[in-house]
């Protein structure tokens, strides 16, 4: 067994990023437009309201080569919150024995802190003494520390669990303890293995060996991809988490794997002759019917206790314009959701209903109440179309708020639901964007879209027929 510690004395810490900056981008900012440019990316159409992502397979190599497969997976939580995800996946540096979970303390990324599940992780912990705690295991390895920036991105109110484990015979005892957990604990989970698949080989064989490989978990035949193990003609680094992962799809009684994408690094890097294959895919499971915890549409939409926070924030912002400085070290906000990093617009009208400003952004760059006390003052003094708000207009003033989702490319315009999509226009460095509320000023989506292009993004009004136009979708809570 490897050196660990019972759960009593597990420290409770915060784990530092160990690769920010080498596997990916230690810039906040540049890291968010890497991860909506990745969860952008045209991939295989998935979309099945009778099925629901219970596992994610995902690469963990460097962003510049598996980011854009790694971004397909997470496609696949769009539409579904999940209270806890456990994470698995391999430790390259040492042999490790048994399942080695994190315990308690939190894991940190450019973008924000993670609470671990430490109900979830004592139910796993709990199952077998071939699953042990040792935070210190966990300090170097990259397998799970680069699935986080998307976690935190897509799942921001999740919790994590991550757990290290190398040894395939250690999977069906880890997957046991894994269903106890999702039926023990109440939870919505999800699960994602982390595993790159074939290593420097050259890239033709890398493709033949991994399509063995994929057509064994796509038809979730665990002993046929242990037999490829075995022999040899299959390479997975982390075989055991996506042996982990199958054992605990193969005991739902309706469940599949759908492949979202296949690449290799030769296509980033240029060497054919040590290529390494990455797969995107999501293991979905039967949708149960009715109210089940955490499955509930009200799951994913602010309280009225939380939007009502958010306004007295945008009001005090307003009453601060005339105040230097950013002035919100007074304002204290413990509630979790509200200090998630979210992409907020605040729009503000006059008495009558007309516009007197409105600014806003479209990646989440700080915690959602700073977001709202930023975009209020901006929008009151910044908006170049008006005149800066003045003090004695402000009891007069309405303040809408609207948060947004994570910007979505589609293919064509034809993709975009009208009303319902805010919609962003990229063009030769221009760019527009109008809220999913502006197209109640249009009749038709032909009309929303002309005016979008000329009036906001400077570009000749027929840009959306144009291919080389970059489209993207949104939708927000406003109010």
């Amino acid at each position: 067994m490897a050196c660990c510690t019972d759960r009593a004395e597990a420290e409770k810490t915060i784990r530092s990023p160990a690769v920010a900056g080498s596997f990916y981008n230690e810039n906040k900012k540049i890291l968010l437009k890497q991860i909506s440019e990745f969860l952008s990316e045209p991939c295989t159409l998935y979309k099945d309201s009778m099925y629901e992502p219970l596992v994610l397979f995902a690469p963990h190599a460097g962003y510049e080569y598996s980011g854009k497969t790694a971004g397909c997976a997470y496609q696949a939580l769009r539409s579904t919150q999940f209270d806890t995800v456990i994470l698995i996946g391999p430790k390259h540096s040492s042999r490790i024995e048994g399942a080695i979970l994190f315990g308690g303390g939190n894991w940190s990324s450019p973008l924000g802190t993670t609470e671990t599940d430490e109900d979830v992780t004592k139910i796993i912990a709990d199952e077998s003494p071939e699953i042990v705690y040792d935070q210190a295991i966990h300090d170097e390895e990259h397998s799970l520390e680069t699935q986080l920036p998307f976690i935190q991105a897509l799942q921001p109110n999740a919790q994590i669990v991550p757990i290290l484990i190398n040894d395939v015979k250690f999977a069906p005892i880890l997957a046991s303890a894994i269903k106890s957990a999702i039926s023990k604990s109440g939870k919505k989970i999800l699960i994602i293995a982390s595993s790159d698949m074939s290593h420097h080989l050259h890239d033709d064989i890398t493709r033949m060996r991994d399509k063995i490989t994929i057509k064994a978990i796509k038809s979730i035949n665990i002993r046929g991809l242990q037999s490829l193990i075995d022999s040899g003609q299959s390479e997975l680094c982390g075989a055991a988490a996506v042996m982990t992962a199958l054992n605990v799809l193969k005991s739902m009684p309706d469940s599949r794997v759908t492949v979202l994408r296949y690449n290799t690094s030769a296509e980033s890097s240029g060497d054919y002759e040590k290529s390494v294959g990455y797969m995107g895919a999501v293991g979905e499971i039967a949708r149960v019917e009715g109210p089940t915890k955490g499955t509930s549409e009200k799951k994913n939409q602010l309280s009225e206790e939380q939007k009502n926070i958010l306004k007295i924030i945008a009001l005090k912002s307003l009453h601060n314009i005339n105040k230097s400085g950013d002035n919100t070290e007074d304002i204290d906000v413990k509630d979790r959701r509200l200090n998630q990093h979210k992409a907020v617009f605040v729009t503000l009208k006059d008495k009558n209903g007309n516009l007197r400003g409105c600014i806003g952004r479209i990646l989440p760059e700080e915690p959602l109440w700073k977001a709202v006390y930023h975009m209020a003052r901006q929008a009151a003094l910044e908006d170049s179309r008006f005149q800066p708000v003045r003090e004695r207009e402000i009891p007069s003033l309405s303040i809408e708020i609207s948060v947004l989702t994570t910007p979505v490319k589609v293919r064509s315009h034809n993709e975009i639901k009208f009303p319902g999509h805010g919609v962003i226009v990229k063009k030769y460095g221009k760019s527009g964007v109008y809220l999913p509320q502006v197209s109640e000023q249009f009749a038709t989506k032909e009309e929303f879209l002309d005016s979008l292009c000329s009036s906001k993004a400077d570009l000749d009004e027929k840009c959306w027929k144009d291919e080389n136009t970059e489209i993207l979708v949104f939708e927000t809570e406003s109010f």
